[in-house]
C-alpha cells in the first residue's frame, strides 16, 4: 500500500524540524514526510511565490510556517501564508491543508477553551490569528490547529536550554498552568488528522491534562527561581481537550513532564 504523502511547509523552523524527524523516523508509518523550507535544511527548498512545478503531488500539507512575535515582525503575513498554503494545496491535488493557529486566539478568560468559544484574543499576534483563521474560513480542506505550547518550541524552551529559567508565582505558590504538547504528538497529530476520513475544521492541541510550568522546569533538571506574578499575568490559559481526544484517540501520548522533556530531547537536534 502507497504511503499517504505529507508535505512539511516551514520544515527549517524550530517546531518544523522536530515534527519533521519525528515522521521521517516512522512514528507514524503510514505517512511520508517530506520537509520543505525556503533554506537549504530540509528535503526540498521552495519559497512563498514560487511555482509548483517543483514539488511533487502530496495528499496533505501541514503549513507549520508563520510569524511570531518579535522587532519588526510583519504579522499580517499569517493570513497571506495560510492563504498561500491553501493554494498549493490545490496545486499539487492535496485534499487537506493544516494550518497553525493558537490558544491565543481565545483572550485572557475563559479558560479551559472549547473550540466553540468566543475569539477575543486582543494582542497583535491573536488579532493576526484570528484574522488567518477568518480567511480560511470555509475553504475546503482546511483544518485549524488551535496550539497551546509546543515544549521545546517556544520562549521556556529556550530558557530551559541556558539553564536559567524565572518562572511568576501567584500568592497560592503555584507557577503558570498551560496547555503544552511534545512535538512528537504533535507529529502524531497531524498524521492522525491526515488521514482522518473527516477531520473537524478547527481543533484545540494540547496534552489532555494541564502542566504547570514549574513541574516543567523540573523535570529538565533545571532549578528555577521565581518572581511576584504581575498584575494581569494568567494563572491558567488551557485548552479543553474533549473534541481534540474524540478525534484523535490515543495519539497524545507525553502526558506528564518527564514524558514531554524526554520527547523534546529526543526530537531536538541538540539535546536541552
Amino acid at each position: 500500500m502507497a504511503k499517504h504523502r505529507l508535505l512539511i511547509l516551514g520544515a527549517n523552523g524550530k517546531l518544523g524540524r522536530m515534527v519533521t524527524r519525528a515522521l521521517q523516523a516512522g512514528v507514524c508509518p503510514n505517512v511520508e514526510a517530506i520537509g520543505v523550507a525556503r533554506d537549504h535544511s530540509a528535503d526540498l527548498h521552495w519559497a512563498p511565490g514560487q511555482g509548483a512545478q517543483d514539488l511533487p503531488a502530496v495528499d496533505t500539507i501541514a503549513a507549520l510556517w508563520g510569524v511570531i512575535p518579535g522587532e519588526g515582525a510583519d504579522l499580517a503575513l499569517n493570513t497571506k501564508l495560510a492563504q498561500q498554503a491553501q493554494a498549493l494545496g490545490k496545486a499539487l491535488g492535496a485534499r487537506r491543508v493544516l494550518h497553525c493557529s493558537s490558544i491565543a486566539v481565545y483572550g485572557p478568560t475563559g479558560s479551559p477553551f472549547a473550540e466553540t468559544a468566543d475569539l477575543l484574543g486582543t494582542s497583535p499576534y491573536a488579532r493576526a490569528k484570528i484574522e488567518m483563521e477568518q480567511a480560511l474560513a470555509g475553504q475546503p480542506g482546511q483544518v485549524v490547529l488551535r496550539i497551546g505550547s509546543v515544549v521545546g518550541a517556544e520562549s521556556l524552551g529556550a530558557s530551559i536550554a541556558r539553564g536559567k529559567v524565572t518562572l511568576d508565582r501567584f500568592t497560592d505558590g503555584s507557577t503558570p498552568k498551560r496547555s503544552y504538547i511534545a512535538p512528537g504528538d504533535v507529529a502524531r497529530a497531524i498524521a492522525t488528522l491526515a488521514l482522518h476520513a473527516d477531520p473537524p475544521p478547527v481543533l484545540n492541541l494540547g496534552a489532555p491534562r494541564p502542566t504547570e510550568m514549574d513541574s516543567l522546569v523540573r523535570a529538565a533538571g533545571v532549578i528555577p527561581t521565581y518572581r511576584a506574578a504581575p498584575k494581569g499575568a494568567l494563572a491558567d490559559a488551557t485548552l479543553d481537550p474533549a473534541r481534540m481526544m474524540q478525534t484523535l484517540g490515543d495519539q497524545i501520548r507525553a502526558d506528564t513532564p518527564d514524558k514531554m522533556i524526554a520527547d523534546w530531547r529526543r526530537w531536538a537536534e541538540v539535546a536541552a
